[in-house]
């Protein structure tokens, strides 16, 4: 039944993915119109349960801005009222409301968020998480999500210490090495075994093009014996399309099978060096692939301490133990595949002796041998990555020079500079600045428009001075003291006063798309599947667009 319910989504993250996601728990602070947009994903994908930390009370503004509540729910807690719509959207899910404020959550004595592993705030100024962001950052367990609207404009912020990624879903940067010009011996004498020029037409058709690859590699080296072992320039590759198109057989009609065609189109994928992956590369610079004891720590790590080892020994990654489609019977592909999954099998073995033997070295306690969980991570290998973030405004100014860096400079005397490409670094700009303001003077919020968007232009022109000052990052394009006319033609400083206006309004569409941007981007923490945003993202409704932002 939950399969059937979550069909098309296990496409997406598959069936250990919807498991993981069946149990999660989700913690969120704050009850506004976001905040429902955001659970409402959430719920609707199938989490466990989730936890609404708010004191607030419905008031027409949030009728206004959320469907989901109703004229008669004014007065009543606002957390309360979103919890039981959100528990008629799904059956399976539970819900909790807690009557507590965001000053009380976030103080050093709460309790609320000790449990929460997955934590989404809801339109809070960043200020007001440093303190939860220190005390919880060192806990990788511990994600916060915050995300936020004001008019058109919306920001994701995350942070976590760090956040291993099973499998980044980026097979088309790297494709599964079918090992085509390394073969093992049984998909060797399997290749070896088929006679092309004795086949029928019908059967000469059918052969899978890594085969055809394979066959005519082994024709091309014997002609280039102290040629490279890939396929690599645009020479290299005409001339091996030859040896492809000496294997055809033609049909009575003068026809040739497609599966040749298949073989031409996919000899820069696989006939050239595998690329090593950059996660890859990440996990293995890290120092627990090296050290049992920091490494016993997480058994994940264990298992790419082993696959590290076993590149070492072998040069070669552990097999992954499947086929990309291809054009060929049933039966043809089906033993193909099996060759493929039987030295997965064996590889994962392997691996699972090296990692017992890596923690034997250390004198640590191997627990039960999982194969499935050794085949699992042997096949995953390739996508998997690890993201490092940091804490919320960790060093204000080194969040400021980061932005900074984003800005493209008018050259002097160009007239025609259109200001506009630094459109979204100026977006999270006054988002940072507006923080800092709001901080330190809470009454500048009931300023009236034209004198808080002027003291948002002269803070936002003094921190840039003074980053400029202190900064040795910066080009020097950027240096010197700036004037308010030459800050202006760099920035689009019309977005201050738009910031203004809409600074006490949220619009639904807005929260909509902005919510689901947030949950999509916790579902891939809580998958560890695809490649969330690291770890700033700005969405501009005026424009469609998004741009993300290292911080």
């Amino acid at each position: 039944m939950a399969q059937d319910r979550y069909d098309r989504q296990i496409r997406l993250w598959g069936e250990d993915g919807q498991e993981t996601l069946n149990h999660a728990s989700i913690h969120v602070v704050g009850s506004d119109g976001l905040a429902f947009e955001i659970l409402k994903s959430l719920v609707l994908a199938g989490i466990s349960e989730f936890v609404i930390i708010d004191d607030a009370v419905v008031e027409q503004r949030d009728v206004d801005t959320n469907f989901f509540v109703y004229p008669n729910d004014i007065g009543k807690s606002r957390g309360q009222v979103l919890k039981e719509r959100l528990l008629q959207l799904s059956p399976s899910v539970k819900g909790l409301a807690i009557n507590e404020s965001l000053v009380e959550v976030f103080g050093n004595s709460s309790e609320t968020l000790s449990s929460a592993s997955i934590i989404i705030v809801s339109n809070c100024g960043e200020f007001a998480l440093v303190d939860t962001s220190l005390r919880l950052f060192d806990d990788p367990k511990k994600k916060i999500f915050l995300a936020r609207t004001i008019g058109f404009i919306g920001m994701i912020r995350i942070s976590l210490k760090e956040h291993i990624i099973l499998n980044n879903k980026l097979s088309d940067r790297y494709p599964v090495d079918l090992h085509l010009t390394k073969p093992w011996k049984e998909l060797e004498d399997f290749v070896k075994s088929i006679d092309m020029e004795s086949l029928s037409y019908k059967d000469h058709s059918h052969i899978p093009y890594s085969i055809i690859l394979m066959k005519a590699y082994k024709n091309y080296i014997s002609d280039h014996p102290d040629g490279n072992f890939y396929v690599e320039t645009f020479k290299e590759k005409k001339e091996f399309e030859k040896y492809i198109l000496d294997l055809r057989k033609f049909n009575d009609k003068g026809q040739e099978g497609e599966n040749f065609e298949e073989a031409l189109n996919n000899i820069v994928r696989f006939m050239k060096k595998p690329k090593f992956p950059d996660g890859l590369s990440r996990l293995f610079e890290d120092g627990r692939s090296n050290n049992p004891l920091m490494a016993a720590r997480e058994p994940i790590w264990t298992y790419i301490a082993a696959i590290k080892i076993f590149y070492e020994k072998y040069k070669i990654l552990p097999v992954q133990g499947s086929l990309p489609d291809m054009l060929s019977d049933t039966a043809s592909y089906t033993k193909l595949l099996n060759i493929y999954k039987n030295k997965a099998i064996e590889d994962a073995k392997e691996v699972e002796v090296i990692r017992q033997d890596f923690l034997k070295s250390a004198n640590i306690p191997v627990e039960n041998f999982s194969e499935e969980m050794s085949q699992k991570i042997c096949k995953n290998i390739t996508y998997m990555d690890i993201q490092r973030g940091s804490r919320f405004m960790e060093v204000f100014d080194q969040d400021l020079e980061k932005i900074f860096l984003k800005f493209v400079v008018p050259e002097e005397g160009d007239d025609n500079f259109d200001n506009k490409i630094n459109l979204n670094a100026t977006w999270l700009f006054i988002f940072k600045v507006y923080d800092l303001l709001t901080e330190n003077d809470s009454s500048i919020l009931e300023a009236s428009d034209d004198d808080f968007k002027n003291k948002l232009i002269e803070s936002m022109l003094m921190c840039f001075n003074e980053i400029l000052q202190s900064s040795s990052a910066l080009n020097e394009e950027k240096s010197g003291i700036w004037t308010l006319e030459r800050f202006e033609k760099m920035l689009p400083l019309d977005t201050v006063s738009e910031f203004v206006r809409c600074r006490t309004t949220q619009i639904v569409p807005i929260n909509s798309i902005v919510g689901g941007i947030t949950a999509q981007e916790v579902i891939k923490v809580i998958t560890k599947q695809y490649v969330p945003v690291d770890n700033c993202l700005i969405f501009d409704g005026y424009r469609q667009a998004t741009e993300t932002f290292k911080l």
